[in-house]
């Protein structure tokens, strides 16, 4: 979970319809490519390591990897607008059409090196919103802010069926496209 400095950033506004992104196999075949901007977002990160890494030692590179792009180095406008390019990374993992990601890795032998590349399903434009901005209590409570956003989808719930949130959860992978912010 990413925590800002309010001394840094100030109070930004939460949301109560941020979606759970989940692993999805159409971006991991994607992750390696070079793909147009306007359809998938495309990172990744290069590691020197000496040797390739497999199972758990490749997880925490993954791991890795996708903490380092969480970092934001900037502050972020309290109306969630997105303007500064430099976090891109953080914000198509916030973004509120991003519901799927999918990643994939290579490992040179020559050179000693891994790299590992995420795809996202969605992604921000500069001067679009990142995400519905909320006062109050922040996460999910109610089924109804998710449903806004994507038809069929819900707070997560425990394996009870109680609400847990703080996240939206759905098993789409895009966005309605009825639903527009700015």
């Amino acid at each position: 979970m990413v925590t800002l400095d309010k001394s840094v950033y100030g109070t930004i506004k939460g949301t109560k319809s941020m979606f759970r992104i989940k692993y999805e196999c159409t971006n991991e075949a994607l992750a390696p490519l070079a793909i147009a901007k306007e359809l998938h977002s495309f990172y990744y990160g290069s590691f020197g390591i000496p040797s390739e890494p497999t199972g758990t030692t490749l997880a925490d590179w993954y791991g890795l990897a996708v903490d380092e792009w969480s970092e934001i180095t900037t502050p972020l406008e309290s109306n969630a607008i997105y303007r500064d390019k430099s976090i891109e990374p953080f914000a198509n993992m916030i973004y509120y059409k991003t519901l799927a990601f999918g990643c994939m890795h290579r490992f040179c032998a020559e050179t000693k090196s891994l790299a590992i590349a995420c795809a996202f399903g969605a992604v921000p434009k500069i001067g679009q919103q990142l995400y519905v901005p909320a006062a109050g209590k922040k996460g999910c409570t109610a089924d109804k802010t998710c449903k806004k956003i994507v038809a069929n989808s819900e707070c997560r719930r425990d394996y009870s069926g109680n609400i847990i949130g703080p996240l939206c959860q759905t098993e789409a992978i895009e966005v309605d496209r009825k639903f527009e912010l700015i």
